[in-house]
């Protein structure tokens, strides 16, 4: 074969080459967001992280909302798919129920990012590449100071606590890692309850058992107990479900004003509550931060980083002088941040 040949072979070999790569740099990251809603200071705030922060990265995203629907937020996922994305952020309709929809994206190969710290992942097969979301236990501490500064460190607070059906063998609660197995609630509560015994003693702190009760349960027996004599001065509920529920209560009783009710998590009921102002107020991430860090992780991810399997946010104290901090991110370069 000549060298006229060979060097013919050797120029035609270095333009595949370099087709290849200008695709591989034409490639555009994708990532796929699914939220239960995008109304609402957060879920604004999170679409609007999101979206600037990717546009300053150089990476495009898709939002589907599936308004708090599951089977809209599978047809969402299936249309993700459909379109190739490269990771999925999931703020989760359901924490329980939308497992079949994280399911799935691991089927089709697509990392998942959860919004949110509450999810249980114990005994699935599941694979979450990182759940984003607040440090349950300073969380709870934060609470904690809030009632008390609240209540100017005097008079009843009334906790709602789920306990756990308590298994015969106690070596796994017994070892150092018993704290890693809490449950967000459980670590909110720990959290919580700590703070009020060392910071809080003019306080008392009750706890209401609701443990397997039903919800129409649970909203009675909190009207009761606020229309009583004894009525405490605040409900404290470690999830948004309790905290509406035990607003739900206060209303019934007409004693809104008279007992607060302050609990966790920034969602379109809670903070439609807060802004009607039948709500005291809740402890959440803001909405900007979590899709500024949620896009940022999926990134760092994608471009071989490697990204720790939980990632926390500074909590926030979300109530009625604060509402507007839930919704605008603080990003990079920003002169008012």
């Amino acid at each position: 074969m000549s060298r006229k040949v060979i060097s013919l072979f050797v120029l035609l070999a270095l333009l595949v080459v370099s087709a290849v790569s200008i695709n591989a740099q034409d490639e555009e990251t994708v990532i796929g967001v699914l939220l239960p809603s995008n109304t609402g200071e957060y879920y604004e705030g999170l679409v609007e992280g999101v979206e600037t922060t990717a546009a300053e990265i150089g990476v495009e995203v898709v939002v589907l909302v599936s308004d708090n629907d599951l089977e809209t937020e599978a047809t969402n996922l299936e249309l993700l798919i459909e379109q190739g994305v490269n990771a999925l952020l999931i703020d989760p309709v359901d924490v329980a129920d939308s497992l079949d929809v994280i399911a799935a994206a691991n089927e089709a190969g697509i990392p998942v990012f959860v919004l949110t710290s509450e999810i249980d992942l114990t005994g699935t097969e599941i694979e979450v590449t990182s759940m984003i979301g607040i440090d349950n236990t300073a969380a709870g501490e934060l609470a904690g100071e809030y009632l008390c500064t609240t209540l100017e460190e005097t008079g009843t607070i009334l906790e709602l606590v789920n306990m756990p059906v308590m298994e015969e063998d106690m070596e796994a609660e017994e070892s150092d890692d018993a704290e890693m197995t809490m449950t967000p609630a459980e670590a909110r509560s720990a959290g919580f309850e700590a703070y009020m015994t060392e910071n809080c003693g003019g306080v008392t702190v009750e706890m209401f058992d609701v443990t397997e009760m039903e919800e129409d349960d649970i909203v009675a027996a909190l009207r009761e107990i606020v229309s009583g004599e004894d009525a405490p001065n605040a409900i404290f509920a470690t999830n948004d479900v309790e905290t509406l529920l035990a607003m739900r209560a206060v209303i019934r009783a007409r004693a809104s004003g008279e007992v607060q009710v302050f609990g966790f998590n920034a969602t379109a009921d809670t903070l439609g509550a807060i802004t009607a102002g039948q709500l005291n107020g809740v402890i959440s991430p803001s909405g900007g931060s979590l899709g500024v860090a949620a896009i940022e992780a999926a990134a760092n991810f994608l471009s071989g980083e490697e990204i720790d399997n939980v990632l926390t946010l500074d909590p926030l104290v979300i109530n009625a002088d604060a509402i507007d901090a839930v919704r605008r991110p603080c990003l990079p370069n920003d002169p008012n941040c």
